[in-house]
C-alpha cells in the first residue's frame, strides 16, 4: 500500500511522548526502540527485552546530543560515551517531542536533551531504506523511493 507524506507523518505521530528506550544493530541495520522495553525469553531460553516501537534503519542515519555528541551509521558505534547514552536510556531516556517527514524519504525525531535522530536515504532507493514496527498498524517505511506499509 503505497502513503503520501502527510499520511506518513500522521502514523509516526503515535512517537511522540514515547521515550528512546534501546538501539542495536539488527542484522546490518540499525534498530531504535521506543517506549516501554517489555521483557520476554528469547529462542536461546534467556531473558530480554523489546519495545513495542522499532525503528528499523538500513540507509545512513544519524543521532546527535547535547554537547556535540553524534553516532551514526558511519562513525565507530564503540566509542566511550556510548556507554552513558545506554545508562540514560536505562534511567532518563530521551523522550520524542517532534516527527518530521519529508517527500524525499528523510525523517527526523526530536527529542528532549536535545537529543535528534536524522534518517537520509538515498535519492536512488532500490531496497527498504527504513520502515518503523507499529502495534496496531504493521509497517510503514520507504521502499524503492516511495512510502509503502503493510
Amino acid at each position: 500500500m503505497n502513503y503520501s507524506t502527510q499520511q506518513v507523518q500522521s502514523i509516526l505521530l503515535r512517537l511522540v511522548g514515547l521515550p528512546l528506550t534501546d538501539m542495536w544493530r539488527y542484522y546490518g541495520m540499525h534498530k531504535f526502540e521506543f517506549g516501554p522495553q517489555i521483557p520476554f525469553i528469547n529462542k536461546k531460553g534467556k531473558p530480554s527485552s523489546q519495545s513495542q516501537w522499532g525503528l528499523i534503519v538500513g540507509c545512513p542515519w544519524q543521532l546527535f546530543g547535547p554537547g556535540g555528541f553524534e553516532l551514526s551509521s558511519q562513525k565507530d558505534q564503540t566509542l566511550p560515551w556510548l556507554e552513558d547514552l545506554y545508562k540514560l536510556m536505562d534511567t532518563d531516556p530521551p523522550t520524542v517531542t517532534e516527527i518530521l517527514c519529508e517527500d524525499e524519504g528523510n525523517l527526523r525525531i526530536n527529542m528532549t536533551e536535545g537529543f535528534e535522530i536524522v534518517v537520509s536515504p538515498p535519492s536512488a532507493v532500490e531496497e527498504e531504506e527504513w520502515f518503523l514496527l507499529l502495534p496496531e498498524v504493521g509497517m510503514v517505511g520507504i521502499w524503492e523511493g516511495q512510502w509503502q506499509g503493510s
